[in-house]
């Protein structure tokens, strides 16, 4: 489907200053891993394959992890994973429910949980807006609390072999009266302009770079779904 959508707070990847911008930045290795999702609802199972795409690609399993073998094996019978065998293997070992997904898609926390049963490490982050009255719940979950220490973790992860960030953050940040959540991951970073590489994967907009402030307020909005803030997810292959 072509792209259908702009925004004024994103740099289309496609565009001249996209392809100057992506010839001076860093940590793009995951580029050549994108595509976009199919179900309305599986922007975190498409996002979770194209991480896993590379993972698999460029790393051998080895040792006792037999759930990341079999997601090798499953890669080497198709040659790539899709949004569809991420869902079945979060339906197949309990991590969500079919209807659920299909009603609301899936949060912040499943999303990790998904990440960490398939024998990766799965870190998720909260972003949380100080100027809001949060204490009760930060003091109890995992988050960060400025954009400078979401800049600092995202870009030291995006530096490692194997490491991908994904965020979970809300459309109507960057586009008008789309008011719903969603899963991207990050596929670069460029430090003069202070924008990451935003590869959304829903079909009509535009893989882009953004800033970082905005991308931050896009993942403080609350997630109806968990009544808690959105974030990110620290992808991490640290077990293979």
């Amino acid at each position: 489907m072509a792209v259908t959508k702009s925004s004024p707070f994103i740099i289309p990847l496609e565009s001249d200053k996209g392809q100057q911008i992506l010839q001076e930045s860093y940590f793009n290795h995951l580029l050549p891993y994108f595509c976009n999702q199919v179900n309305f609802k599986y922007c975190g199972f498409c996002s979770a394959a194209i991480c896993l795409n590379e993972i698999l690609e460029k790393r051998q399993p080895s040792g006792p992890h037999r759930d990341i073998s079999d997601l090798a094996q499953l890669k080497n019978n198709k040659e790539t994973l899709g949004e569809d065998d991420l869902f079945a293997i979060g339906v197949d070992r309990s991590i969500i429910r079919r209807d659920d997904v299909l009603k609301d898609g899936i949060t912040l926390d499943t999303f990790a949980k998904l990440i960490s049963s398939i024998g990766l490490r799965g870190r998720f982050y909260y972003a949380y807006d100080l100027t809001c009255n949060q204490q009760s719940t930060m003091s109890q979950c995992p988050g960060i609390y400025s954009v400078d220490e979401f800049r600092s973790l995202a870009v030291e992860n995006l530096k490692k072999p194997g490491t991908h960030v994904v965020v979970n953050y809300h459309f109507l940040t960057f586009f008008a009266k789309v008011n719903m959540g969603h899963f991207s991951p990050l596929g670069g970073y460029h430090f003069e302009e202070d924008r990451f590489l935003l590869m959304d994967v829903w079909p009509s907009h535009p893989v882009g770079w953004v800033k970082t402030e905005k991308l931050f307020e896009a993942m403080i909005s609350k997630d109806m779904s968990s009544q808690m803030p959105r974030g990110f997810c620290i992808i991490d292959a640290i077990t293979l």
